[in-house]
Protein backbone atom coordinates (compact mmCIF):
# COMPACT_ATOMS: atom_id res chain seq x y z
CA UNK A 1 0.00 0.00 0.00
CA UNK A 2 2.74 2.45 0.95
CA UNK A 3 4.69 1.52 -2.15
CA UNK A 4 1.68 2.21 -4.38
CA UNK A 5 1.29 5.69 -2.84
CA UNK A 6 4.93 6.38 -3.67
CA UNK A 7 4.24 6.65 -7.38
CA UNK A 8 2.56 9.80 -8.63
CA UNK A 9 1.11 8.10 -11.70
CA UNK A 10 0.44 4.60 -12.92
CA UNK A 11 3.26 4.92 -15.49
CA UNK A 12 5.82 5.17 -12.70
CA UNK A 13 4.47 2.02 -11.00
CA UNK A 14 4.60 0.09 -14.28
CA UNK A 15 8.12 1.36 -14.89
CA UNK A 16 9.12 0.16 -11.43
CA UNK A 17 7.74 -3.28 -12.16
CA UNK A 18 9.68 -3.37 -15.43
CA UNK A 19 12.89 -2.25 -13.70
CA UNK A 20 12.43 -4.81 -10.92
CA UNK A 21 12.28 -7.63 -13.46
CA UNK A 22 15.22 -6.49 -15.59
CA UNK A 23 17.76 -5.05 -13.15
CA UNK A 24 19.34 -5.83 -9.81
CA UNK A 25 17.41 -4.39 -6.86
CA UNK A 26 20.07 -1.71 -6.36
CA UNK A 27 20.04 -0.66 -10.05
CA UNK A 28 16.24 -0.64 -10.15
CA UNK A 29 16.05 1.55 -7.02
CA UNK A 30 18.71 3.92 -8.32
CA UNK A 31 16.92 4.34 -11.65
CA UNK A 32 13.50 4.80 -10.05
CA UNK A 33 14.72 7.38 -7.55
CA UNK A 34 16.43 9.29 -10.36
CA UNK A 35 13.21 9.26 -12.40
CA UNK A 36 11.08 10.46 -9.48
CA UNK A 37 13.61 13.14 -8.59
CA UNK A 38 13.75 14.39 -12.17
CA UNK A 39 9.95 14.46 -12.42
CA UNK A 40 9.56 16.45 -9.20
CA UNK A 41 12.54 18.80 -9.54
CA UNK A 42 11.98 19.74 -13.16
CA UNK A 43 8.17 19.76 -13.04
CA UNK A 44 7.84 17.20 -15.83
CA UNK A 45 5.85 14.53 -14.04
CA UNK A 46 3.16 14.26 -16.75
CA UNK A 47 5.34 14.34 -19.85
CA UNK A 48 7.89 12.02 -18.28
CA UNK A 49 5.08 9.57 -17.44
CA UNK A 50 4.02 9.60 -21.10
CA UNK A 51 7.61 9.02 -22.18
CA UNK A 52 8.00 6.14 -19.71
CA UNK A 53 4.85 4.50 -21.05
CA UNK A 54 6.18 4.83 -24.61
CA UNK A 55 9.51 3.27 -23.59
CA UNK A 56 7.74 0.42 -21.78
CA UNK A 57 5.51 -0.28 -24.79
CA UNK A 58 8.62 -0.39 -26.99
CA UNK A 59 10.18 -2.86 -24.56
CA UNK A 60 12.95 -0.43 -23.58
CA UNK A 61 14.23 0.44 -20.14
CA UNK A 62 14.51 4.12 -19.27
CA UNK A 63 18.00 5.55 -19.67
CA UNK A 64 18.42 8.31 -17.10
CA UNK A 65 21.18 10.09 -19.00
CA UNK A 66 19.18 10.21 -22.24
CA UNK A 67 15.99 11.29 -20.45
CA UNK A 68 17.84 14.10 -18.66
CA UNK A 69 19.18 15.33 -21.99
CA UNK A 70 15.71 15.11 -23.53
CA UNK A 71 13.98 16.99 -20.73
CA UNK A 72 16.70 19.38 -19.62
CA UNK A 73 15.28 22.87 -19.17
CA UNK A 74 16.27 24.96 -22.15
CA UNK A 75 18.05 28.20 -21.44
CA UNK A 76 16.28 31.14 -22.95
CA UNK A 77 17.75 34.51 -23.61
CA UNK A 78 16.18 37.29 -21.62
CA UNK A 79 15.06 40.36 -23.56
CA UNK A 80 17.06 43.52 -23.12
CA UNK A 81 15.04 46.24 -21.46
CA UNK A 82 16.12 49.86 -21.55
CA UNK A 83 14.59 52.20 -19.01
CA UNK A 84 14.90 55.89 -19.69
CA UNK A 85 14.47 58.02 -16.59
CA UNK A 86 13.03 61.43 -17.41
CA UNK A 87 14.58 64.55 -15.93
CA UNK A 88 13.14 65.78 -12.60
CA UNK A 89 11.81 68.91 -14.29
CA UNK A 90 9.10 66.79 -15.94
CA UNK A 91 7.76 65.93 -12.50
CA UNK A 92 7.91 69.59 -11.46
CA UNK A 93 5.63 70.41 -14.38
CA UNK A 94 3.10 67.91 -13.06
CA UNK A 95 3.14 69.52 -9.61
CA UNK A 96 2.46 73.02 -10.96
CA UNK A 97 -0.51 71.82 -13.04
CA UNK A 98 -1.96 70.07 -9.97
CA UNK A 99 -1.74 73.29 -7.95
CA UNK A 100 -3.62 75.19 -10.71
CA UNK A 101 -6.46 72.61 -10.61
CA UNK A 102 -6.74 72.87 -6.81
CA UNK A 103 -7.03 76.71 -6.89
Amino acid sequence: MFRDALFAREAYRRTWEQLELALTPRQACHTMVALLEMAARDGIEGVLAQRLDALREAGELPDIKLLREEFVPRKTELPRITVEIPPASVYDALLSSEQEVAA
